[in-house]
């Protein structure tokens, strides 16, 4: 089959898209090119440096948090089960042989406690 002007005329267009395409990646390529170039230097120090610091600002922001906590019940080290533990002791003493002595009472009771409309 001898080349008639189809396929001379198809293998121009093959050639010219081949060409354009080639073209646009060599336009990407540039561009990656002079943005790599005129792009920040950081070093792995600058990176630490910058990690370290946001670790310290969420720290510092957590330690105001913690600091603007009120306790409405009292402070930790005025509380008796704190400074005798003896007393904790016998108070949960106590509340266990009360729900061994009276399980009924004390479940209705845990029942108002949870959900008082009942």
């Amino acid at each position: 089959m001898s080349l008639s002007d189809i396929h001379k005329k198809k293998r121009r267009k093959n050639f010219v898209l081949l060409a354009l395409i080639f073209a646009w990646c060599a336009l990407i390529w540039a561009i990656t090119m002079v943005k790599m170039a005129h792009a920040e230097d950081l070093s792995l120090d600058d990176v630490l440096i910058e990690i370290e610091m946001e670790a310290e600002a969420d720290a510092v922001a957590e330690d105001d948090l913690v600091d603007s906590l009120v306790v409405e019940s009292g402070s930790f080290e005025n509380s008796s089960f704190l400074s005798d533990p003896g007393k904790f002791l016998s108070g949960r003493e106590a509340h266990q042989e009360f729900i061994e002595a009276q399980p009924a009472l004390w479940w209705e009771n845990w029942e108002e406690k949870i959900d008082p409309e009942k």
